[in-house]
């Protein structure tokens, strides 16, 4: 091939954000997030044995971190430590905002943007409680109304 033609069809690097799956034999074995896809799949590829991927575009670090937390606690992938033993606060702290979400009845078209506001915001233990989730939930409810 010639310089000219290589350079005039070269690709540009892209940082891809997002949510990823590692696989192995068609089995989710992991989900993660990150901001720069290609440089975590590098770090996995030393210390996971995955032999495919996909992944989730997703600028938002708060939609991230939700739709990774969603997505393990929905698959259960072996290589994520479960929520409930995982050092990670913010999965701790998204777990007790769950229980939350079952003493108040909130409708769960509008749990994620919940969640999204409370990572947002900082999720610290006691931030969030029962009366401040409902009039946050009020004002979308009012938005979605108006």
């Amino acid at each position: 091939m010639e310089y000219d033609k290589i350079i005039s069809n070269r690709k540009r690097y892209r940082i891809i954000s997002g949510i990823y799956f590692l696989i192995k034999d068609k089995e989710i074995i992991y989900v993660g997030n990150t901001v720069d896809l290609h440089q975590r799949l590098k770090v996995h590829s030393k210390d996971k044995d995955f032999d495919s991927y996909n992944f989730i575009k997703e600028k938002s670090r708060d939609k991230r971190l939700v739709l990774e937390y969603e997505f393990i606690k929905k698959f259960t992938p072996k290589l994520n430590k479960t929520t409930s033993n995982t050092g990670n606060v913010l999965l701790k702290e998204l777990d007790r905002l769950e229980k939350v979400r079952v003493n108040i009845d909130i409708e769960s078209k509008l749990w994620t943007e919940v969640k999204i506001k409370c990572i947002h915001l900082g999720i610290k233990e006691n931030v969030f409680v029962e009366a401040a989730l409902k009039e946050y939930i009020k004002g979308l409810e009012e938005k979605g109304n108006g």
